[in-house]
């Protein structure tokens, strides 16, 4: 009876140590692309966690790259990547595991040019009393 009851207790010390040394936190490495998959320099990117209000943010180096450590797990978070020129692109509810690297890519899109006409003008008097056929508007 004291053998079966003493590995028991020896496996749930050795579970107990083992979960104990899970770490709290996680790594993030990404790279932003364009659409022809050409790397984006100097991207803002943003890691948000809405759930404990934690924010930080990234700039990509001249390879598209970007990394964030020390991220902890217990949230969700969301990334957006933004650079002038291009949509914003925004990638959520990404889950993260302790003491692994999360590796993501992010493709931006070229904005659309944005074209405004404003076109003013007084409308002309409309004659109701003698109705003529005409080609001039």
């Amino acid at each position: 009876m004291a053998r079966p009851l003493c590995r028991f207790l020896l496996l749930l010390c050795f579970i107990l140590q083992v979960r104990a040394q899970t770490p709290d936190t996680a790594r993030l490495d990404g790279k932003v692309i364009d659409e022809s998959h050409a790397a984006i320099a100097d991207a803002k990117v943003s890691i948000t966690d809405a759930s404990n209000g934690l924010r930080r943010t990234a700039n990509t180096d001249a390879n598209g790259k970007f990394t964030e450590a020390g991220l902890p797990v217990s949230g969700v978070y969301h990334i957006v990547a933004e650079k002038s020129g291009f949509k914003p692109s925004t990638m959520t509810n990404l889950a993260l595991i302790g003491g692994t690297t999360a590796r993501i890519t992010i493709q931006l899109s070229v904005a659309g040019a944005q074209t405004e006409i404003t076109v003013t003008g007084a409308a002309g008097d409309v004659q109701t009393d003698s109705p003529q056929t005409g080609n001039h508007l």
